[in-house]
């Protein structure tokens, strides 16, 4: 098992938010197509940092680019390094611990990942990367 928590399960649905990136760009869960990936990071969490190199990697390489993925790092500044990195390949909300974007996810733990499924649903969730290659099925 990974970090104290529980994921949100698969092809439970993913509940309404909105929030604006550090670019200042809008996000919705009406934004989120099938095959999005979604990653929730804290900047104090270890695995979290162990994390990203492989999470950016694999952002950098999906197809669709930024706008298929979503990072959403919790209790940081838009100044923080993980941030920054993370900006540069993808859209990027810092939030709350318990924000709108992990609270429509029902993300409790740093870090998850997930990959979004057919309506708004969530195809898998996974504390490591291995959620973001999981099949989707419709």
């Amino acid at each position: 098992m990974g970090p104290a928590g529980r994921l949100p399960a698969p092809g439970s649905p993913i509940g309404d938010f909105t929030a604006g990136t550090v670019h200042h760009e809008p996000v919705s869960r009406a934004m989120l197509d099938a095959g999005a990936v979604v990653g929730f990071f804290s900047p104090g969490c270890e695995p979290c940092r162990a994390a990203l190199p492989g999470f950016l990697a694999h952002a950098g390489a999906l197809r669709g680019g930024r706008d298929r993925v979503l990072a959403v790092v919790a209790g940081a500044e838009e100044s923080d390094p993980m941030v920054l990195a993370l900006a540069e390949v993808t859209r990027v909300v810092v939030e709350d611990h318990e924000g709108p974007v992990a609270s429509a996810f029902g993300v409790r733990a740093f870090p998850t990942f997930c990959l979004v499924g057919p309506e708004a649903s969530i195809a898998a969730a996974r504390f490591d990367l291995s959620a973001l290659t999981a099949p989707i099925t419709v």
